[in-house]
């Protein structure tokens, strides 16, 4: 007779046949909590039967005969002081039943991650929210699983499991085996509601795994597709700018060429025509640079390093629409030039400057309603999943290009005044002053580009740093530190090359008058200040000065509140326990934000446990320590201590809205370094594209006694006064921005503690570095074309 489990492993063998990416069925019995004892001590077990389990564990060992008896974990084991061979009892849901200890194997948590038992995940390891693991797995390898689980009257879970047997899947395979798993789970569900596949007295459920991943994927896709989005629509309008100031760069180019055509009657639109044509074949080989440069930018700062070649090859369409729209700009902006080259319109003027106030007073405006509008709406959510909605990304983006309009004009309008201070200290410098003061307009716009775009770029990266140290500074408060383990002992390991620290809870205490429930920490302070997480903002002492006080002999013993004001005594075991409050502090390592404390020293938690800790819980026991996680867990093993359960700050720091919000505001970064060389690049170019204006005034200074080397200073300050404009106007505006923005995407703003304001100065002096030798490159082309040109023939045309 075929038992159940067969059954329906049969029926979903035969529905399961023509789904790809899965393996054989298997059968797994796993019963409800039950209480394990060799002695007093007892703990909880879970029994199992699943074919093969014992070739999926790292045994440690077994009795003579490993087959008839359970298997249990070694840290359970420990617990109750069990060895193989031994009898214990275990305590099911309605009776008791006696049997060996068969073997022991590795804590499952403990071991290494093994795909057998990734079905099982939540019955091993614990959970984000949870303060313990869960029951260890008691494996029964024989048929006596039946007898056990009658004897203890349990009636045990029967799960069916399909393995995945798909390492890399991509977001189109996993949806389509959920929707094909989905119509499996239908038509076994039908069956046995219509009485057609017997489940006797169980009651039968059927899902996949993969739905949790798909659903998680597919929050992480909506929680930055709208910013990505906008980032891209941005993007688009810097390359188009881009090529837009191509187009004047080519006819200041060949000036002399477009107003020969121009008299010829060839008009702008023939002639802007004419560049974009010529620009085809270089904007195809850019955009295809574009394209392998955009995916590799992705796979390095996206959220995985294996992006499908799909992936980008689907956006091609895109990409080349993008481009064509682009050659029409350049052609437009070509013959701009060429208009403005036949019209010779002067770029300075009263019509200028009332042009430059009114913006200057329209960035102020927008400005102004862009910080309105960031204080008034905390933008901050903790339900929310990173940046989800695009105002978080626009704004910073429209304040920052508001700064830069405004900073760029600010300054041009000081440049005269600067030349004037310079006239009799530095020729070179005032020449280089005046040729800033009076430049044309492109030169404002590339300056006012790049100051834009380098802002954006110290945006995203001050505000993603800060972020990042700040969720840090908060996981290590949750913590307590970078690493904590519970332990099975109260003993602080010896020998250990990092600072470490044993720290003692016991929760559940009531104080006063019995309404108040605290929980009692006991901290070692010996070691505690090397090895604990502590800010300023926790208390309005120092830690060495807090642990001082508790330290203090006297009665009542000494103790920190933590959360609401200690109410009264500590009650326990019929008697009171008074202690002397020398401290109210705001946060305590380890200790939850919605949670009463009171931290005392280790050797006063343990006397206080002989008098009320009758009525209590065991405290647990947990081993706190600095450095590396892996690196300290690694350490721990090899010293042979027991690990009951772990965390470290890198649990903590992954979750899907921390890790959308920093990959987001990468790319926001890469995005910024991108446009902000593109714009750099366009103003080296340009300066150096007004070729005949400067041989004509490299010219008239040799007359007046003008060495090579003041040229060569002239030229170099020129290019780089316009760099450094836009750089220093990008740090102007970027950084105030990120320190608005970086206090509003705090994911925990309850949590201290302060948000962490962290300035990208190796950042800053990288570009400037680049920006110097940049400068310096271009000014020495341009110094070598005037040596180079025939002065003559240039005056003649």
């Amino acid at each position: 007779m075929r038992t159940i489990e067969d059954e329906i492993k049969g029926v979903l063998t035969e529905e399961l046949r023509g789904v790809p990416h899965l393996g054989p069925v298997s059968t797994a019995l796993v019963s409800a909590i039950s209480r394990v004892s060799a002695g007093e001590e007892q703990k909880d077990i879970r029994l199992i039967r699943r074919d093969g389990a014992l070739d999926h564990v790292e045994k440690i060992a077994e009795a003579d005969d490993p087959r008839h008896g359970i298997w249990l974990a070694d840290v359970t084991a420990e617990q109750i002081g069990a060895a193989p061979g031994d009898r214990i009892v275990i305590s099911g849901p309605a009776r008791k039943k006696s049997t060996r200890v068969a073997g022991l194997y590795r804590y499952l948590p403990l071991d290494e991650p093994r795909p057998y038992w990734q079905g099982f995940g939540e019955l091993i390891y614990r959970g984000t929210s949870d303060d313990t693991y869960p029951a260890s797995f008691a494996i029964v390898p024989s048929d006596e699983y039946y007898k056990l689980t009658a004897g203890l009257g349990d009636f045990p879970d029967i799960r069916w499991e399909a393995p995945l047997e798909m390492p890399d899947p991509a977001m189109s395979e996993v949806v389509a085996l959920v929707d094909a798993l989905d119509r499996v789970a239908a038509t076994v569900t039908a069956s046995v509601e219509r009485g057609e596949l017997k489940v006797d007295r169980y009651s039968f459920e059927i899902g996949t795994l993969l739905e949790l991943v798909r659903s998680t994927a597919t929050e992480r896709i909506e929680s930055v597709t709208p910013v990505v989005d906008l980032l891209a629509v941005a993007g688009g309008l810097v390359a188009l700018g881009v090529m837009a100031a191509a187009g004047f760069y080519l006819v200041r180019r060949r000036i002399v060429e477009a107003r020969s055509l121009s008299a010829r009657g060839i008009g702008p639109l023939a002639q802007g025509l004419r560049y974009g044509l010529e620009a085809t074949i270089p904007a195809g080989i850019g955009t295809a640079a574009g394209v392998f440069l955009g995916f590799a930018v992705v796979r390095l700062v996206g959220p995985t390093n294996d992006l499908p070649l799909e992936a980008a090859t689907s956006e091609l369409p895109r990409v080349v629409l993008m481009a064509v729209i682009g050659l029409v700009t350049m052609a437009a902006g070509a013959a701009f030039a060429v208009r403005r080259a036949e019209k010779e319109i002067a770029e300075e003027g009263d019509t200028a400057t009332e042009r430059r106030a009114l913006v200057v007073a329209m960035g102020f405006a927008v400005a102004g309603v862009a910080v309105a509008v960031i204080l008034r709406n905390h933008l901050s959510d903790v339900e929310d999943i990173g940046l989800r909605d695009p105002m978080t990304m626009a704004l910073p983006i429209g304040l920052i290009l508001c700064a830069s309009v405004v900073g760029a004009m600010a300054l041009r309008l000081l440049l005269p005044q600067a030349g004037r201070l310079l006239r009799d200290r530095s020729p070179s410098l005032y020449l280089a002053s005046r040729r800033l003061a009076g430049a044309p307009g492109m030169t404002q716009v590339l300056v006012t580009a790049g100051a834009c775009a380098l802002g954006v770029m110290l945006y995203g990266i001050t505000v993603g740093s800060s972020v990042k140290v700040s969720t840090q500074a908060k996981a290590k408060l949750f913590v307590g530190s970078d690493f904590a383990a519970q332990t099975s002992s109260a003993q602080q390991p010896q020998g250990l090359s990092f600072p470490s620290t044993l720290v003692s809870a016991a929760d559940g205490i009531s104080a006063g008058d019995g309404f108040q429930q605290v929980t009692l920490v006991g901290v070692d302070p010996a070691t505690f200040d090397g090895a604990a997480y502590w800010d300023s903002t926790f208390a309005d002492v120092s830690l060495e000065e807090l642990l001082g006080e508790l330290s203090a002999d006297g009665d009542p013993v000494p103790a920190a509140s933590v959360g609401e004001p200690l109410s009264g005594p500590l009650n326990g075991g019929g008697t009171q326990v008074p202690l002397r409050v020398v401290e109210t502090l705001d946060a305590f390592p380890g200790v939850s934000e919605d949670e009463n404390a009171v931290v005392v020293t280790i050797d006063n938690f343990h006397e206080i446990l002989k008098v009320i800790g009758s009525s209590i819980s065991p405290p647990d026991q947990e081993l706190w320590a600095s450095g590396d996680p892996e690196m300290i867990e690694r350490s721990l093993l090899e010293n042979d201590v027991t690990l009951l359960r772990t965390v470290d700050t890198g649990v903590v720091l992954d979750t899907p809205g921390l890790q959308s919000m920093l990959w987001t505001l990468g790319v926001l970064g890469a995005l910024g370094a991108a446009a902000g060389l593109i714009a750099m690049l366009g103003l080296f170019l340009y300066l150096q594209a007004r070729h005949r204006d400067t041989v004509i005034a490299s010219a008239i200074t040799r007359r007046m006694g003008f060495s090579r080397t003041a040229e060569f200073t002239t030229s170099l300050a020129e290019i780089l006064g316009a760099a450094l404009i836009s750089l220093g106007v990008a740090t102007a505006a970027g950084l105030p921005v990120a320190a608005l923005m970086h206090v509003q995407l705090d994911l925990r703003p309850t949590l201290p503690p302060d948000p962490l304001l962290v300035i990208p100065m190796m950042t800053i002096a990288a570009t400037v570095a680049i920006v110097g030798v940049a400068s310096a490159i271009s000014a020495w082309r341009v110094q070598r074309s005037i040596d180079r040109a025939d002065i003559a023939q240039v005056m003649r045309t």
